[in-house]
């Protein structure tokens, strides 16, 4: 498998190391939905974002 880029953030908190953890991929390529949910579960966050780019006439 190849390396992808992912951010962890904390949301809905103003303190660092609170809130609700997040993955977001921001370029997570041409990825199987088995893939993305086999990702998600190794992060073990409530949330993880794999975000594309808008299908053409979208």
């Amino acid at each position: 498998m190849r390396t992808l880029r992912y951010l962890h953030l904390d949301v809905f908190t103003s303190k660092p190391f609170e809130g609700n953890q997040l993955a977001v991929f921001p370029d997570p390529g041409a990825l199987s939905t088995e893939t993305m949910q086999t990702i998600a579960r190794e992060m073990n966050f409530s949330e993880s974002t794999f975000i594309y780019p808008p299908e053409k006439g979208g």
